[in-house]
C-alpha cells in the first residue's frame, strides 16, 4: 500500500470515529447537556475522581521513593482511539490508561522543580519550559480526557515501543504527557510529562 493510500484510510478512520461520536447524542452527558469535550466517557464525578486519584499517586510517589503503586484512568475510545491509530497507526481502542508512581518521579526527576540532591541537578533545565508541579500531576486525567491535540512521540528508550504525546493549554502553560504504547499488555503508561510557557 502506498504512503497516500494509508494516509486516506486513517483519515478515513479518523473520520468516522468522529462521526459516531457526533451522531451518538443519547450518552448521559449529551442527555444532560454537559460542556465538556470529553472523549473517554467520564461524567464530571468521575473526572473530579480521576484528578484526586492522580494527586493522591504523585504525592505518594514524590514522598516515598519506594513507593511502586499504579492506577488505572479508564480505557481509551472514540475519538481518542481514533487520533492516536492516526499518530502511530496502532488501534488502542480499549488500551487502558495507566500512571504508576514511578513513572511520576522520573518526570520530575527531568522536569520538576530545580534542585541538588548529592552532586546530581535535577528537574526543569530548558529556560522556555516551566517546572512541573503537583498541580500538574493532577491535570494528567484532564489530558486524557479532553487534550488539544495528540501527536506521535519518540520511541522509549529502553525498549523502542512508540509513544504518543497529549498537549493541553492551561492558563498557565502547555502541558504535555507522554504515554508508551504497550500492545502486549493493551496500555498506554504514562512516561513523562512538560509543561511549556506560553
Amino acid at each position: 500500500m502506498k504512503s497516500s493510500e494509508v494516509e486516506k484510510s486513517v483519515g478515513a478512520d479518523r473520520q468516522a470515529a468522529r462521526e459516531v461520536l457526533a451522531n451518538a447524542g443519547t450518552s448521559e452527558g449529551a442527555r444532560k447537556g454537559w460542556e465538556t469535550r470529553r472523549r473517554n466517557g467520564w461524567t464530571p464525578e468521575q473526572l473530579a475522581e480521576n484528578r484526586e486519584k492522580a494527586a493522591s499517586l504523585a504525592k505518594e510517589a514524590l514522598s516515598d521513593r519506594q513507593s511502586n503503586r499504579t492506577e488505572k484512568f479508564g480505557q481509551a475510545d472514540g475519538e481518542e482511539a481514533a487520533d492516536i491509530k492516526a499518530a502511530v497507526g496502532i488501534d488502542v481502542t480499549g488500551f487502558e490508561h495507566q500512571i504508576s508512581s514511578r513513572d511520576i518521579r522520573h518526570a520530575d526527576k527531568r522536569h520538576g522543580e530545580q534542585r541538588t540532591v548529592g552532586k546530581k541537578k535535577l528537574g526543569e533545565r530548558d529556560p522556555k519550559q516551566v517546572p512541573l508541579s503537583d498541580e500538574d500531576f493532577k491535570r494528567v486525567p484532564d489530558l486524557y480526557n479532553s487534550y488539544d491535540r495528540i501527536e506521535p512521540g519518540k520511541p522509549e528508550e529502553n525498549t523502542g515501543l512508540p509513544s504518543v504525546r497529549y498537549i493541553k493549554k492551561f492558563p498557565d502553560g502547555m502541558l504535555y504527557g507522554v504515554d508508551v504504547v504497550v500492545e502486549k499488555n493493551r496500555t498506554l503508561r504514562y512516561k513523562t510529562g512538560w509543561k511549556k510557557r506560553i
